[in-house]
């Protein structure tokens, strides 16, 4: 079970992550 908490964290961070390269992508498409 702990590892995977563990697991699930660093996937929640890497969404997060992955939520904040692609809005900065969909802004520098829509100012194109």
């Amino acid at each position: 079970i702990a590892v995977t908490r563990i697991q699930f964290y660093e996937v929640k961070r890497m969404i997060r992550g992955l939520g904040v390269e692609t809005t900065l992508t969909y802004s520098q498409t829509l100012n194109m």
